[in-house]
């Protein structure tokens, strides 16, 4: 099955059966899309997310090394699962998994900071890090692990945005490339030496003090040895330590960050051992909860790749669905990311065809009305002694503002994104805006009438 899917992947002509959804992130190295893949039957399954990356030497190689990791039976607990992974072009083109969720700073803006938070979601980040350190050789170094990094579910956490990672290099003196976030970057991911598990381990220890005051560091904080009323003493040591400015003085690996955080946790309880901290506030709501002082395990199992025989292409994984299933009503989407169209996905190509061609006619027999009312206006009516022009102008705002935009916003756009990515579906937000300023050019355009009706008589 799994080389029926290459066939039919290389097959698919760079891309050109796969249907853009949205763009979820655009920059000068690389493109975000939400797609949907098209089936031999005009089917579609999904939805993935579609990277494509520039063509900068380092750049996509975590996306290759996980692929074939996974091509191989290996299953991972924190990194999204990789469908597909070539170059398209000249540039590295991957399709993955579309995890549902939030990032962690949607998240926090939901939310807010807290201790609770942290103890929630922390051990889980250190958890994935370890996984890319220690289930590859040599490790995977993330380079821009960062709230907006960190997908938080009901499934559980997975890292995203790989496109940096790199490999490390025994005996390097310092990375090719200089990358990253730099409110998170570590001083070495910008010329002053090579990254190595470190550099993720000062990332991590900047997150957790994003999680417990709610803001990005800033180099003051460093300044003030990263005291803040939001941070605890025992906790301040671990971000004071994680984020040394010499790699060498840092934690050596995510794991040995994590245990200290769950010491500084049970710094926190106090001797007698009793979970106090838990008692201040009930947890987040829709995030995996370790017990006082423990270590978080993983709350979603490792998914394997499903097939469909009947149609040769890539299914969701098992962890995919399941994460699409969670109800995440508490884990709000802030980003207005919900497609109007997405009523439309996966749901059969026929189907919409009919209703679009049924749309279609209704739109026809408004245009149709429209222009009979305006070249045959009602004795009596208001618009009866009114210039064709005028006549034609009115109803035509009414026919296709008020009639024939909702029409074409609830209609199935499947085939039209094939023809031209202007036709993808509109997001619930944009789609509101359209219909809100069609409104307001209806009332304006019947304003203008009125005016200029009364001017006439």
């Amino acid at each position: 099955m799994e080389n029926e899917l290459n066939r039919y992947l290389d097959n698919l002509g760079g891309g050109t059966s796969f249907r853009v959804e949205e763009v979820l992130k655009e920059g000068a190295l690389e493109t975000t899309e939400l797609v949907w893949l098209i089936g031999r039957g005009g089917d579609e399954t999904g939805p993935f997310v579609r990277k494509t990356i520039a063509d900068h030497p380092g750049l996509g190689q975590a996306y290759r090394r996980l692929f074939d990791a996974q091509q191989r039976g290996q299953r991972f607990l924190y990194l999204p699962r990789v469908v597909d992974c070539r170059e398209v072009a000249g540039s590295p083109t991957v399709v993955m998994e579309y995890v549902r969720g939030v990032t962690l700073a949607q998240l926090m803006e939901s939310q807010g900071s807290s201790l609770e938070l942290a103890r929630g979601v922390f051990s889980f980040i250190c958890d994935g890090a370890s996984e890319m350190h220690e289930r590859f050789s040599p490790p995977l170094i993330h380079r821009d692990l960062k709230p907006g990094n960190v997908m938080v579910s009901e499934g559980g956490v997975t890292l995203i945005d790989l496109g940096i990672a790199r490999n490390f290099s025994e005996g390097a003196q310092a990375d090719t490339c200089c990358f990253g976030t730099r409110s998170y970057a570590p001083p070495e991911q910008f010329g002053f030496g090579q990254t190595d598990v470190r550099s993720d381990v000062y990332a991590l220890g900047l997150i957790l003090f994003f999680c417990l005051t709610g803001r990005d560091p800033l180099p003051s904080d460093r300044d003030r040895i990263w005291r803040d009323p939001a941070v605890p003493e025992p906790l301040r040591q671990v971000i004071a330590r994680a984020a040394a400015f010499d790699p060498a003085q840092r934690y050596g690996s995510a794991a040995e960050l994590k245990s200290a955080f769950l010491d500084g946790l049970r710094a926190l309880e106090g001797a007698d051992g009793q979970a106090s901290i838990s008692a201040q506030a009930p947890p987040p709501q829709g995030v995996p909860w370790p017990a006082a002082g423990q270590s978080a395990a993983p709350t979603h199992a490792a998914a394997g790749r499903s097939v469909a025989s009947d149609r040769g292409y890539a299914q969701p994984s098992a962890t995919s669905a399941r994460r699409a299933a969670a109800p995440v009503s508490s884990l709000k989407e802030t980003d207005g990311s919900a497609s109007a169209g997405r009523f439309w996905a996966g749901r059969s190509l026929a189907a919409g065809v009919l209703v679009d061609v049924l749309l279609a006619l209704l739109a026809v027999f408004i245009l149709y009305i429209v222009v009979d009312m305006s070249v045959n206006p009602s004795p009596g009516s208001s618009a009866y002694d009114d210039p064709l022009p005028m006549r034609f102008v009115e109803n035509a705002t009414i026919g296709l503002f008020v009639m024939i935009l909702p029409l074409y916003l609830v209609a199935d756009k499947r085939l039209l994104c094939r023809l031209s990515p202007l036709f993808r579906p509109l997001t619930m937000r944009q789609a509101c805006l359209a219909l809100a300023a069609g409104w307001i050019a209806t009332l304006a355009v019947f304003m203008v009438v009125t005016i200029a009706r009364r001017s006439i008589l």
